[in-house]
């Protein structure tokens, strides 16, 4: 719903990560990804405040911060984050920035909705990798994310 929101804005971009691969494609500019890069940090560290001022016993709460599961190792976790946000890219790149594609329109949907399989054709990355990492670490995908209630 955000990114659908959003996207005559700033192209839905809520993830640095995104920015990033948009900014090394050749999508966008370095200084506008810089910029967005910093709102998306500055955006999440202010959510992560009213959170914080809005939650009771805030202090004793982990405000959605991840936490690696037991018996996972960091390295695992990592990797986990890594190939999950490599797909996320990936899906963007090739559904809302790529030119040839002619699912443009329906991006956000291939990005970020619920479906039970887990098709890339079919899109809905971010429902994915939460499917694989939530028991894992709490599934991130999103520097943002994790650094806004880390900071908090």
């Amino acid at each position: 719903v955000l990114a659908y929101a959003t996207s005559h804005l700033s192209g839905g971009q809520m993830n640095p990560a995104v920015s990033l691969g948009l900014a090394l494609s050749g999508t966008l500019g370095p200084l506008q990804a810089a910029a967005n890069m910093l709102a998306q940090l500055v955006g999440a560290i202010l959510g992560s405040s009213f959170l914080y001022a809005t939650v009771p016993h805030a202090a004793a709460s982990t405000l959605g911060s991840n936490a690696i599961a037991r018996g996972v190792s960091t390295g695992n976790a990592f990797v986990g984050e890594a190939v999950m946000t490599f797909v996320l890219v990936s899906v963007v790149l090739e559904t809302a920035a790529n030119r040839k594609s002619t699912a443009r329109a329906q991006a956000p949907l291939a990005i970020a909705s619920l479906r039970p399989a887990c098709r890339l054709p079919a899109g809905f990355a971010v429902f994915c990798a939460h499917a694989v990492m939530l028991p894992i670490d709490g599934c991130s995908i999103n520097p943002a994310r994790s650094l806004g209630p880390a900071i908090v």
